[in-house]
């Protein structure tokens, strides 16, 4: 049975939020002057909010809203105070900061890692995109980076680890599989498969049970469908390698959940839910990057277990 374990918002992480948004806001107010203020909403729940957490939500949706605004046909309405008018500049330090600040909502928020991780997944491709439009260099969270092995300080159960290994491994064969089909993209693909099953053993080492990883997977839909499949959990039809890089994130999001289907996460400190909510966000990133749908109700879907 799992058990329920809440951390609280330390005051390094405070002040590491607090100091991205000013970054992120005096960047913004530089670039034009009244071009753009949070919306009245969330300044006053910043201001008004019980709590630090309350407060960091607040900020990363207005960075969200910041990354979102429209170029140009500024507007004033109930939710915005001059969200228009916004320079690509000015949207993509939002995106940045958006990223950042969600991805301290993972750790941070009792209840939000999930909503954290997805997020802040989702404003990296938006910051993908306005770097593009602006035709300067950025370095998306898809690119990786985040290593699990024997150094690592990762504390977790016994069982969460083993899960955590077996979906690793699974997802690296289903990789490896793909890559004898689509020959053109076979070394990223293996490259990519060689990534998860490192990480699969180093989830492996912090199990005291019997190594559950088989190895070997059914391949009976990969081999059918190789290019594009129907997403369990949306029956949206999504490029397969896509749908096997978000089927592993959900699958580790749902690792990391009670039993009683709330959003609790089950980790004993920051540090770890530090290291995972990184791993996470760029495993969710790459699925965005190889073809999943990045809009709500697809990224935020809960998957569909075939049990």
């Amino acid at each position: 049975m799992k058990t329920r374990r809440f951390r609280g918002f330390h005051g390094f992480a405070r002040g590491a939020a607090a100091c991205a948004v000013t970054v992120a806001m005096t960047a913004l107010a530089s670039c034009s002057p009244a071009a753009w203020m949070p919306r009245v909403e969330g300044r006053l729940e910043a201001e008004l909010a019980p709590d630090s957490c309350e407060r960091l939500l607040a900020q990363a949706e207005d960075a969200r809203d910041a990354a979102n605004a429209p170029v140009s046909a500024a507007r004033t309405d109930a939710g915005r105070i001059g969200a228009g008018n916004l320079t690509r500049w000015q949207r993509l330090a939002g995106a940045e900061s958006a990223r950042a600040l969600w991805r301290q909502v993972a750790v941070s928020c009792p209840g939000r890692f999930a909503e954290g991780v997805l997020s802040s997944a989702q404003m990296d491709r938006r910051a993908v995109a306005l770097a593009d439009a602006a035709h300067t260099h950025y370095v998306s969270a898809a690119d990786g980076g985040t290593v699990i092995d024997e150094s690592t300080k990762l504390v977790i159960a016994s069982d969460v680890a083993g899960t955590m290994a077996t979906a690793q491994d699974r997802a690296a064969f289903a990789y490896e599989i793909l890559a004898s089909r689509h020959r053109a993209d076979s070394s990223a693909l293996l490259t990519l498969s060689e990534r998860h099953r490192t990480l699969a053993a180093g989830f492996a080492a912090r199990t005291k049970d019997d190594d559950a990883r088989r190895k070997v997977y059914s391949v009976q839909q990969l081999i059918a469908s190789p290019d594009a499949v129907a997403d369990a959990a949306t029956g949206l039809r999504v490029p397969t390698v896509s749908a096997v890089a978000m089927d592993l994130v959900r699958e580790q999001l749902a690792d990391l959940t009670d039993d009683d289907g709330s959003d609790a996460t089950i980790i004993a400190d920051e540090s770890t839910a530090r290291t995972l909510a990184d791993l996470l966000a760029e495993e969710a990133s790459k699925a965005l990057e190889l073809g999943f749908p990045s809009f709500d109700a697809a990224l935020f879907a809960t998957r569909v277990d075939e049990s």
